[in-house]
């Protein structure tokens, strides 16, 4: 129920500004990918430590990174709307899968 109303909030400022003829499944995919890029920007460069040490000093940092996850969340769930997915479904229905496939003790 809680991915319903924050994809009702997210549509609801979608087409307040007239955006949704853009709103296809190949421009939302594409637009996930490209947000998913930037968020790697973060971590280019950096190794574990270097990007942890950056994080817990660089509020402007953290608050980059938390902008392009959520970023690529609104697409995604843009996605889900206009093909019908609901999101808690296909998540919990691709849990599953992988428990089968990957059991308790394997790697």
């Amino acid at each position: 129920m809680y991915f319903k109303r924050l994809i009702d909030k997210i549509w609801k400022f979608v087409e307040e500004r007239g955006w949704s003829p853009y709103q296809k499944p190949r421009s939302l995919a594409i637009s996930i990918v490209l947000e998913a890029s930037e968020l790697l920007e973060y971590f280019q460069w950096r190794d574990d430590k270097n990007f942890w040490r950056k994080y817990k000093k660089d509020s402007r940092f953290r608050e980059g990174v938390a902008d392009e996850i959520a970023d690529v969340l609104i697409y995604t769930l843009n996605l889900c709307k206009i093909l019908s997915l609901d999101p808690e479904k296909i998540i919990n229905n691709k849990i599953k899968k992988n428990a089968e496939k990957y059991p308790i003790g394997t790697i």
